[in-house]
This record gives structure tokens, C-alpha cells and sequence, in this order.
């Protein structure tokens, strides 16, 4: 199973790299109490053919596109997906 490589080991492929969201910074600071932001991450780097067929991607889509990449390089090349997503608690004000 391909593990995820993190910004600054070097790696240009399949990369996860920090994305922290702040909920004030984005004006939402008022009726959310909590958390004050979450590290949403986001994936960047490209996933080769082979890479993708020797590690079996965790998910179809990028399969497919990287089938259709190395059959016809003009097409766009995949990029890694999230394998897993985690639910987030959020403590907010409602104003009913």
C-alpha cells in the first residue's frame, strides 16, 4: 500500500501537504466557538503509471485517468486523492 510523503523529504509524487484552515481568517470565527481550525491538508504531486499499477492506487479514478495518461500523454496526469477522510466536531452558535 503507498504511504503518503509529506512537503520537504524531497518527493514530487503523491505528496500531502499542510493546509490549516482558520475559521476566523475566513470570516467564520463569529458562530463557530471550536475549534479555532482544523489541518485540512491537501494533495499535490503526480502519480506515474507505473507507480500507480506497482503501489494499486486506493481508488479507481486515479487508475483510470492514469491509464488514459499513459495512452495518450496529452491527457492530464493523475494526481494523488485522499484515501480516508476524518469527521471534524465543530462547536457552533445557532441563532434559532
Amino acid at each position: 500500500m503507498a504511504t503518503f510523503r509529506y512537503q520537504g523529504d524531497g518527493e514530487t509524487r503523491c505528496c500531502r501537504y499542510p493546509l490549516y484552515v482558520n475559521f476566523t481568517e475566513i470570516g467564520w470565527g463569529d458562530w463557530i466557538v471550536a475549534p479555532e481550525g482544523f489541518n485540512a491538508f491537501y494533495c499535490d504531486g503526480s502519480c506515474p503509471y507505473r507507480f500507480v499499477c506497482l503501489y494499486k492506487s486506493a481508488n479507481t479514478h486515479s487508475l483510470i485517468k492514469s491509464t488514459l495518461h499513459h495512452l495518450n500523454p496529452a491527457s492530464p496526469q493523475p494526481c494523488c486523492v485522499a484515501k480516508r477522510l476524518s469527521p471534524l466536531s465543530v462547536l457552533n452558535y445557532d441563532d434559532s
